[in-house]
């Protein structure tokens, strides 16, 4: 069950990701026309306008994928040492339960 709850978290980490680059994608491609059709038609009130209007609705997209981006976690892994340590009835310095039992004969 471990494994099966491992591999959901992985995927859902990857499926943030791919939503992070989709709207990182499409909010860079929006500032990128806009950009382009105020230059390219140059000082025009309607390139202008399109421009702005285009570079406008790319700035949430953009800012919504950053967002996206720097809240998903990644899935988690076990410590690995720990768990062989513990299999092997060998002292783990960052164990919990022996801090706790430290405190207790004190």
């Amino acid at each position: 069950m471990k494994t099966l709850y491992r591999v959901t978290q992985a995927a859902v980490a990857l499926a943030h990701m791919v939503n992070a680059a989709l709207y990182l994608g499409f909010g860079l491609l929006f500032i990128f026309i806009g950009v382009w059709v105020m230059f390219v038609f140059g000082l025009n009130w309607w390139a202008i306008g399109f421009g702005v209007f285009f570079i406008l609705n790319g700035m949430p997209l953009v800012l919504r994928g950053g967002e996206i981006f720097l809240s998903t976690q990644p899935a988690e892994r076990p410590d690995e040492r720990q768990r062989y340590l513990r299999s092997r009835s060998l002292y783990v310095p960052e164990d919990r339960r022996d801090h706790d039992r430290r405190e207790r004969g004190a």
